[in-house]
């Protein structure tokens, strides 16, 4: 088509055969996909994070009952609560003590050193799967242990029997 002399073509108004628009519709489109695929995945994080967080909390909240109440009230207390389906095993270790008896305890005791707090007692197998803050824990009045000593988690819960013995430290005991 010519308009005093000049010759228009619709090519000339479209970059690959598509309008401008429909360019810049599939680029926002693009970033809002990308955009909620990261907020999910954040959100999941904090997910983990946060029920490992509580998971410590009602823990030391339960040591500490057993801890301060009287002679008379030692007996067993159990203590089920779930954690991330990442979580394999709770562990109680020393990581100045432990040398780890097997192969398996050694690896583990590695990751703890590197991925968890160095004071904790309580730590969460495999750490490197949960967040650096609620991969372990330190709670007071727990019984030291010799070596590693770790509770499995079934179907996303962990079953752990709390009892104070009469010197007065708390035991955690399996199930």
């Amino acid at each position: 088509m010519k308009k005093r002399g000049i010759r228009y073509s619709k090519r000339s108004q479209s970059v690959f055969g598509m309008p401008f628009t429909v360019i810049f519709s599939i680029i926002i489109i693009v970033a809002i996909l990308a955009t909620a695929f990261y907020v999910i995945r954040w959100w999941l994080e904090f997910q983990r994070c946060s029920e490992a967080g509580l998971f410590f909390k009602d823990l030391e909240k339960e040591v500490r009952d057993a801890y301060t109440s009287t002679f008379t009230d030692t007996g067993d207390k159990p203590f089920t609560r779930p954690l991330p389906g990442s979580v394999e095993k709770v562990c109680i270790a020393d990581l100045e003590n432990d040398i780890g008896s097997n192969e398996q305890e050694k690896e583990m005791l590695t990751e703890f050193k590197r991925y968890a707090d160095s004071d904790s007692n309580v730590f969460l197998y495999p750490s490197k799967k949960i967040c650096y803050e609620a991969s372990s824990k330190f709670i007071e009045y727990l019984e030291e242990k010799e070596d590693i000593y770790c509770f499995e988690v079934r179907n996303g819960k962990v079953e752990i029997r709390i009892k104070r013995d009469y010197e007065g430290k708390v035991q955690l005991l399996r199930q």
